[in-house]
């Protein structure tokens, strides 16, 4: 694992700990402990300063923050019972000072250690019932169930690379199916969120304004194909609403509700048995095209189709000083260009306060289908001629064996 991935998992621990610290109360126990601290040690120091035989001070010509320094030590310590016994009082004043910080300390530490106990085992069980909040940035929703959950997530685990993505489960599933998934697939960070994925309350606790993308699966709660669909329509809908900027992915059933998708701004879709035809009639006329395929999404095989990177040094230069690059580089066959195209969306151009002239443009645009959506564009160019020139938003498809790119 490299160092950048380690301080990544780094980071991400510390920010999850400093939000459990902040929504728990902890920080109320820790200002009473800190405040108790500096009132003991200032009172402490007024009787003790006023004996010349006091202990709690060693050098009374030090500095004023040096003996506060000295008493803080001393409440800490008789605070927490350790009681070294390096300092104490001999005043009477003093001695009050330290029967009331002893009590009071065990007191104060007593609940911040339950606050902690709590919280932890609080936050477990919402774990396990899916109701916690997720914190995550960046991360992948897989919403509904169907039998092909885990085979998303089997996919996730072979073709991701060093690091996985954090993926969020957001369905109605029983606990125990769910617990018995995360703890078959330990490489992927996995959490669970329970609740309607098709609705606003789960998909906010999911943290869907942070995530990156959604992947919708038809539900196997619904009975027939169409409830299926529907409700993987409304899960879209609601998460465009959410997050215009998210990418969503769904596996429809009935290709006649396609079009609705495409109005609801799906970025993809995928249908079921899509390939099928295609399939059986390349069996029948030219055997061994669909034995490539089966090869090529095979999980377990060896050499896989990747998106990579195009270095830097390659964009204005061919396809074919590109090819040469891979297959040298990694022994890997060049199939084609990905193309991402930022998409023109009309309120980058308008105004931020609309005027009724603004609204009457956009609104035209929308009407015609352009300009109103926040979607980015893929485009895929198999096998491009040897002259083409790699732009700047170019991606590479080779075929290959995983590798981590630094």
């Amino acid at each position: 694992m490299s160092y950048r991935i380690r301080l990544k998992i780094f980071a991400e621990s510390l920010r999850e700990s400093l939000i459990i610290v902040r929504e728990s109360g902890l920080l109320k126990a820790l200002g009473g402990i800190l405040l108790l601290t500096l009132i003991a040690a200032l009172a402490v120091m007024f009787f003790e300063l006023q004996n010349p035989a006091s202990n709690m001070i060693s050098n009374r010509g030090a500095s004023l923050a040096h003996k506060f320094g000295e008493t803080i030590w001393w409440a800490l310590i008789t605070m927490t019972t350790v009681g070294y016994g390096d300092k104490y009082p001999i005043t009477t004043g003093g001695r009050v000072v330290g029967i009331f910080v002893a009590f009071s300390g065990v007191a104060l530490l007593s609940i911040f250690t339950a606050t902690i106990s709590s919280v932890l085992v609080a936050r477990k069980i919402k774990e396990g019932k899916g109701l916690q909040s997720i914190h995550w940035k960046d991360h992948i929703l897989i919403c509904g169930w169907s039998f092909q959950a885990e085979q998303l997530l089997q996919a996730f685990e072979n073709i991701s690379r060093e690091s996985h993505p954090g993926i969020v489960l957001v369905n109605d599933v029983q606990e125990e199916i769910i617990h018995d998934v995360i703890l078959r697939y330990k490489k992927i960070k996995l959490k669970f969120v329970r609740g309607d994925f098709s609705g606003e309350t789960a998909l906010n606790r999911a943290n869907i304004k942070s995530a990156r993308a959604m992947i919708v699966l038809p539900d196997q709660v619904e009975k027939t194909v169409s409830q299926a669909d529907d409700k993987t329509l409304l899960a879209v809908l609601m998460a465009k609403s959410l997050n215009p900027r998210l990418k969503v992915y769904a596996h429809i059933l009935d290709p006649s509700s396609a079009g609705h998708f495409h109005h609801a701004e799906v970025d993809e879709i995928i249908l079921r048995d899509g390939y099928t035809s295609f399939l059986l009639a390349q069996h029948v006329v030219a055997p061994g095209v669909p034995q490539f395929f089966d090869q090529m999404m095979n999980l377990s095989a060896a050499d896989k189709v990747q998106r990579v990177s195009i270095p830097q040094a390659f964009v204005g230069k061919t396809v074919a000083e590109l090819q040469e690059h891979f297959r040298a580089a990694r022994q890997a066959i060049f199939l084609g260009i990905v193309s991402e195209e930022e998409p023109f969306n009309v309120r980058d151009i308008l105004a931020e306060e609309h005027s009724y002239l603004d609204a009457y443009i956009e609104r035209k645009l929308k009407e015609s289908g352009r300009g109103g959506g926040a979607r980015q564009k893929t485009r895929v160019t198999i096998n491009p001629p040897n002259d083409y020139r790699i732009q700047e938003r170019d991606y590479a498809l080779i075929l290959a064996q995983l590798f981590s790119e630094k």
